[in-house]
């Protein structure tokens, strides 16, 4: 179904059967950041707002917003 579109995944399979050391350690290495790691769930319902958050939070925004107004020059003008 996905050769129309030039998706393949025949290299990656003959690699696992092949018993590449490289595609098992990122297999390995994805499936560790799976489980180890928190995803953003957990990160919100860890969240609790304070003060601190809303000053850091406009204190960033307001630099953002003012990084945006300056000019820089282009960037292959020295080419």
């Amino acid at each position: 179904m996905l050769n129309g579109f030039n998706v393949r995944f025949d290299m990656w399979a003959s690699a696992i059967t092949d018993s590449s050391y490289e595609v098992w350690g990122w297999i390995l290495g994805a499936f560790i950041v799976c489980l180890c790691f928190k995803n953003s769930v957990e990160w919100l319902n860890r969240f609790k707002p304070s003060w601190l958050y809303v000053i850091c939070f406009w204190v960033l925004l307001t630099l953002s917003l003012n990084g945006i107004n300056n000019v820089s020059e282009f960037l292959y003008f020295n080419f």
